[in-house]
């Protein structure tokens, strides 16, 4: 599945989140957003979030719960690698 995601707020440099769907929306819609929350000892918690919603969720949700969850993790060990090297 390919998606074209809208930003949908960018409350820089903590948060943003987009709106992915599939078709039309109300379809399937993909909710995500991302929050960085300084814990002040300098480190960062970086929180991923997804809220899916519309028709299809019932149909495509083992799809989702799988491949997508592990494409969003392999994200974050990505993210995590490379801010760890700077």
């Amino acid at each position: 599945m390919a998606f074209t995601p809208i930003v949908t707020s960018a409350e820089s440099p903590n948060r943003f989140s987009w709106l992915g769907k599939l078709g039309f929306k109300g379809v399937f819609d993909g909710h995500h957003r991302f929050d960085a929350e300084s814990t002040g000892n300098g480190t960062v918690l970086f929180t991923q979030s997804e809220e899916f919603s519309g028709a299809f969720v019932p149909i495509l949700w083992g799809m989702v719960n799988g491949k997508t969850r592990a494409g969003f993790e392999a994200m974050n060990a990505a993210l995590k690698k490379r801010v760890e090297n700077r």
